[in-house]
């Protein structure tokens, strides 16, 4: 298997929702040609949408969930 040249890394920079990630994330994965698989995600956002976040796509699976389905 060979090793890309480069990684393929995210920032996000959003308020209290994370659709702008779960957004992304769907177009670049689904949409895009050829698909692009994000070696790394930072996020960077208020406290409360911190714990949106930690809720809603990594505690609720949804983050999981949409990446393993792509």
């Amino acid at each position: 298997m060979s090793e890309k040249a480069y990684r393929e890394i995210l920032i996000f920079v959003i308020g209290t929702t994370s659709q702008i990630i779960t957004e992304t994330l769907y177009s670049l994965t689904q949409e895009h040609h050829p698909p692009v698989f994000p070696d790394e995600m930072h996020v960077i956002t208020t406290s409360r949408g911190k714990e949106n976040i930690k809720r809603g796509l990594i505690e609720g699976g949804r983050l999981s969930a949409g990446l393993k389905s792509s």
